[in-house]
């Protein structure tokens, strides 16, 4: 019955998706250590406040990247389990995720010249610069520690992504049963999927959050960038002119 209803297929599809947000986690410890003294924070309590906050923004920047991951680990095509299937959903997971989330790291160092997190008009502006190739071996030179943690980081995901694994299953007979099963899943999914992309909230009248959000939930400005992550901010600014892009020199950045 277990099999029929795919409920080992949903308990490996939420372990994958629960990482992301243990590396999120990490990932906001870290920015608050490399910019402690712009971000205020007084006590342990205030951080796990606001680490509590930042979960919903956490969850639109995961739901957002890993999409098309979980379509394609939900959709009934017989060979979900299938192991050359699991490795190409493998690297589908990797090579979305690990992006996104570098740009994090990003932001340990250039928020101390930002100070804000890094959005999609940063991305542009640095996509002009003429001496890109050098900027990368530069930064790489100045923070290394940058480039060492995310590697590290890296490896114990795919590490902790690899801990669990699927075994292979044997479809049920009855494929009309089974197709259905699964479109209800997907169906449910889909749903919790839209009310975790708008932020939580199923409202209709509620728009999705956006970065002006994090201020509600902060007595200090400087502290709604803890809030944020910057997939998140980057993923909410695509295409938005509002925000101003700044022209940055990897020679200053020391």
């Amino acid at each position: 019955m277990k099999d029929f209803f795919r409920f080992k297929e949903y308990k490996i599809l939420a372990y994958r998706i629960i990482l992301a947000y243990l590396f999120y986690f990490i990932a906001r410890i870290l920015f608050y250590l490399y910019n402690v003294d712009l971000l205020h924070v007084s006590s342990l309590s205030e951080f796990l406040k606001i680490y509590y906050y930042g979960i919903a923004f956490d969850t639109t920047a995961i739901l957002y990247i890993n999409a098309l991951f979980i379509v394609l680990s939900i959709l009934p095509f017989g060979i979900n389990t299938d192991k050359n299937y699991q490795k190409f959903l493998f690297y589908l997971y990797f090579i979305f995720n690990l992006i996104a989330y570098s740009t994090n790291f990003i932001d340990f160092i250039y928020y101390k010249y930002n100070f804000s997190r890094s959005t999609w008009a940063v991305l542009d502006t640095l996509e002009n610069e003429t001496n890109k190739s050098n900027m990368f071996f530069r930064f790489i030179i100045s923070y290394w520690h940058v480039y060492l943690l995310f590697i590290l980081l890296a490896f114990l995901w795919v590490f902790l992504y690899k801990k669990v694994k699927l075994a292979q299953l044997i479809y049920p007979k009855n494929k009309l049963n089974y197709f259905i099963s699964s479109i209800v899943g997907f169906l449910i999914i889909g749903i919790l999927m839209i009310g975790g992309i708008r932020g939580g909230d199923f409202k209709k009248s509620t728009r999705p959050i956006n970065l002006v959000d994090a201020n509600r939930h902060v007595t200090k400005p400087e502290q709604a960038d803890l809030v944020l992550n910057t997939p998140f901010a980057i993923i909410r600014t695509i295409n938005k002119n509002s925000f101003k892009k700044k022209k940055y020199n990897i020679s200053e950045l020391k």
